[in-house]
């Protein structure tokens, strides 16, 4: 049966269930409408075929979702669980509506084809058709009570593996919010009204066939009295001779009766002889009407009666349901069991075991519920007793939670002293940081003077440089101009040569001149005078070029030294320079290099001011350490454990 689907397993179980009432519908039906079992065999086979096949489709079609849920659930596929949660829930209500309609249309559909179709084999009146009413109501109030509670237990375990599979994939499922009480009343009113209807259906047709019977016997004593008047030659009182063709087979000399439900009549005929009858016809008397009266008025108390009962019926099972109800929607709501009082204890059936039950689990709550305030009171000696897994973790909790506060005292000792030292080693470490810190900063402002001295330096021997280069340049143009001037002196030497040369011979002139204007007395006296001036002229030239001369060689002479003072002057500018070209050098380096180490220097001293600010932090953190670990040692303190004194 379990690779057998859901719908089919459970088809199954209810056929099952259900085959008493199809074999016994027919008898019921075929009784109620009083016509011969034989004869209503074929309708009442055909319309419980067809009952059966529009049941079983109908719950088959309810039920087909869940044999689809599982499937779609290895999937990974939601929505097949949903729709067999929804089809599992109005299952019952709706194949309890839909059998009550397949089975009463199916015998208003047989009683409708005898009618019509079998007028003579199969008889009705209005009789049976109130009975058959009845019947329907019967059939009706029957599977109300039989279908709803059958289908719902059948389905219990099959709704119980939904809603789990739901729990754990975090669905909602559809369950539609709904009481008791309805359903309760509404069985209870159908187990009181369905009796009721079956025994006025059987009531009215019993009824219904006496007053048949009791007619067939007084038109039967009429027609055999008159037959036997009129046998003796005597006529008829009320009964009239009348010539009869008797069916085939009939005994002619037996009494032909007749019965047209529905006209209501009943025929008599009593045989005379020689193919005479004497026949009388009467209308039922119809003493059911009394009888449906009394059934109207006690169907009336029923429909009065039984909705009282099924109201107090609901109201007796849901009161201490529902006094049950709100202690625990208080419990859950609330949630302080000290609130909650014990539900009185007024039965002694199942639910008063209920009852009985519930108070003890609000016995056994308020006693979890002082051993943990005295817990949470800090006094963890204290001993959880009870039964059941959530006293036994209670008091598991309780052992292992004394247990983590003594290893929480010894901890926060250890932690406290280790607060301690840390914050003794930061603080040393802050003081230490900070005398480094104040080094740092001195050599990185020494480091900066440096660099800037090394830059001055190097600004220096580059003035230097330019000197010796500007002075290496002069010198240069000194040696041009002292070169140019000693070669005029020599052009001067010349041209004194040249000017003494002239003066020499002016000077002879001049003598000659003179002693020319001796000889010619007086009359050269001017030119001797002249002569005179000449030689006078030519001895200052010849002095002046002997100076000029003399200067000339004290100018070439100086001009020698001049020039070899300027050749050393050009070696020592040229050497300057080239000092000047190193010193430069080596002092751009250094300065590059004091000004990198500066820089580090510098995010050294940064360094250690952030490792500073973050020991002081530490140590600001420590302090707070110890500060909690004191708290937390009190705070643990306060736990009283098993070993320590009352």
């Amino acid at each position: 049966m379990r690779d057998v689907d859901v719908s089919t397993r459970i088809l199954i179980r209810f056929n099952l269930l259900d085959l008493g009432y199809l074999l016994l519908l027919p008898f019921a039906w075929a009784h109620v409408i009083a016509v011969d079992w034989g004869v209503a065999l074929g309708p009442a086979a055909v319309v419980t075929l067809l009952r059966w096949i529009s049941t079983t489709a109908l719950l088959r079609w309810l039920l087909r979702p869940a044999d689809l849920w599982r499937a779609a659930l290895d999937r990974g596929d939601d929505q097949p669980l949903l729709a067999a949660s929804e089809a599992l829930e109005r299952a019952p209500r709706s194949f309890t509506a839909g059998c009550v309609l397949s089975t009463v249309s199916a015998y208003v559909l047989a009683t409708a084809y005898g009618w019509f179709a079998l007028p003579e084999t199969m008889p009705l009146g209005s009789a049976e058709l109130v009975a058959l009413s009845l019947l329907c109501m019967t059939i009706a109030c029957g599977y109300l009570v039989f279908c709803y509670p059958v289908l719902t237990l059948l389905i219990e375990n099959e709704r119980i593996a939904v809603a789990e599979a739901l729990d754990a994939r975090g669905l909602a499922g559809s369950r539609t919010p709904s009481s008791m009480a309805p359903r309760l009343g509404g069985l209870a009113l159908a187990l009181t009204l369905g009796p009721a209807f079956w025994f006025g259906a059987a009531g009215w047709s019993t009824n219904t066939s006496r007053d048949r019977e009791r007619t067939v016997d007084s038109l039967t004593q009429v027609s055999e009295s008159d037959a036997a008047r009129v046998a003796a030659g005597l006529s008829p009182k009320s009964a009239k001779v009348v010539r009869l063709d008797v069916e085939p087979g009939a005994n002619p000399s037996a009494n032909q009766v007749t019965i047209d439900r529905r006209k209501h009549r009943v025929s008599v005929a009593a045989p005379i002889g020689d193919g005479r009858f004497a026949l009388s016809a009467a209308s039922i008397e119809r003493t059911n009407l009394s009888y449906g009266l009394e059934l109207l008025v006690f169907m009336a108390g029923i429909a009065i009666w039984a909705p009282m009962c099924a109201w107090f019926l609901g109201r007796s099972l849901m009161g201490p349901l529902r006094r049950l109800e709100d202690a625990t929607r208080r419990l859950v709501e609330v949630g302080d069991v000290g609130q909650i009082a014990h539900v009185p204890l007024i039965q002694a059936d199942e639910i008063g075991t209920l009852t009985r039950s519930f108070n003890e689990v609000v016995d056994s709550l308020e006693e979890l519920v002082r051993g943990a305030q005295i817990v949470a009171g800090g006094d963890l000696s204290a001993n959880i007793e009870g039964r059941g897994e959530l006293a036994e973790v209670l008091h598991t909790m309780v052992v292992h939670l004394r247990d983590m506060v003594a290893n929480l005292r010894e901890a926060v000792t250890d932690l406290a002293s280790a607060a301690s030292k840390i914050q003794a080693s930061t603080r040393e470490q802050e003081q230490a940081i900070h005398a480094q810190l104040s080094r740092m900063l001195e050599v990185r402002d020494s480091m900066s003077s440096l660099s800037a001295s090394a830059a001055d330096i190097t600004a220096s021997a580059g003035s230097v440089l330019d000197n010796a280069e500007q002075s290496l340049a002069n010198t240069d143009t000194m040696s041009a101009k002292i070169a140019e001037l000693t070669a005029h002196s020599d052009r001067i030497g010349t041209l004194l040569e040249v000017i003494r040369e002239v003066a020499d011979r002016s000077d002879l002139l001049a003598l000659n001149g003179s002693l020319e204007a001796t000889r010619a007395g007086e009359a050269g006296r001017g030119f001797a005078l002249v002569a005179a001036e000449m030689r006078r002229l030519a001895e200052r030239v010849m002095g002046n070029v002997a100076d000029v001369r003399g200067l000339v060689a004290d100018i070439t002479a100086s001009g020698a030294s001049t020039t070899m003072a300027t050749e050393q002057s050009r070696k020592l500018a040229d050497g300057t320079a080239a000092t000047a070209r190193r010193i430069a050098t080596v002092t751009e380096r250094q300065r590059a290099a004091t000004e990198q180490a500066r820089e580090v220097v510098s995010e050294t001293a940064e360094f250690m001011a952030r490792a500073a600010i973050a020991i002081s932090q530490t140590r600001s953190a420590a302090e707070e350490l110890g500060v909690r670990a004191h708290e937390l040692e009190q705070r643990a303190g306060a736990f009283r454990l098993d070993s320590e004194e009352q």
